[in-house]
């Protein structure tokens, strides 16, 4: 693909420096161009660095018949995602990992998996992410197949709010594991979260370690048939919650 091509799509936003890892899983991809050159030839594989990039905007297009995008920008320094980066990606099914250690990562647009409907796994995908302040409501609303969300923001601390209908798409998950283990900034969790994942097999530490929660809604799993006991909260992760328990 040539530069003047791939440049009509919209680029990642990357820190600039020196020895600058772009991308962790090279074999996914068909073009990375960045400072107006084109780095690979599509048959690399790992890592692929630069010793300077001076331009901050990168362009990196996938293979068309990828399915697995894991780990694909591990501990990059990537600060902006373009939404369409995985437009060409509609057979995806695993983004576990995808942006783990991306601490420079600041948002998520709202559409970046919206042409991935097979997708079944978001394990560990933004890990770690401490720069991200905040989810948008509707990045999983084209993804009905998804039944593991184990890890998904774990530590990502600067993280405050949920979006009360961020999982409302997703029926078919049985693992909120750790979820948002860590996520020390967040202040509350609004009450139908899960109200439309009635196959959930564990929420094992979920809300782990979010130590700034003020409060733990009463009906937060209410579609499970019962509702929260001050008994039970370990199973939930609310190790360090010191506030008023909602009992039956």
């Amino acid at each position: 693909m040539s530069v003047n091509s791939f440049t009509k799509h919209e680029p990642l936003i990357f820190k600039t420096g020196s020895n600058i890892k772009l991308i962790h899983r090279a074999e996914y991809c068909k073009s990375i161009i960045a400072d107006g050159k084109e780095l690979i030839t599509g048959n690399e594989s790992g890592e692929i660095r630069v010793p300077e990039l001076k331009d901050e905007k990168v362009y990196i297009t996938f293979k068309d018949d990828v399915t697995d995008l894991s780990y694909a920008f591990f501990d990059c320094t990537v600060t902006s995602i373009p939404e369409n980066l995985f437009a060409n990606c509609p057979k995806a099914t695993d983004f576990s990992g995808t942006f783990n250690g991306c601490t420079a990562l600041i948002e998520i647009p709202e559409q970046l998996f919206a042409n991935n409907p097979e997708v079944t796994s978001f394990y560990d995908t933004f890990f770690g992410c401490r720069a991200l302040i905040s989810i948008p409501e509707n990045l999983f609303a084209k993804n009905p197949n998804v039944t593991d969300f184990t890890y998904t923001f774990a530590l990502c601390k600067s993280l405050k709010y949920i979006q009360k209908n961020l999982f409302a798409n997703n029926p078919k998950v049985t693992i909120f594991q750790r979820t948002f283990w860590k996520c020390s900034a967040l202040k509350s969790i609004p009450e139908n979260l899960f109200a439309n994942n009635p196959k959930v097999t564990t929420f094992q530490g979920t809300f782990s370690a979010c130590d700034a929660l003020a409060a733990i809604p009463e009906n937060l799993f209410a579609n499970r048939g019962h509702r929260l006991h001050p008994h039970l909260l370990w199973l939930f992760g609310f190790d360090g919650y010191s506030g008023e328990l909602v009992c039956e």
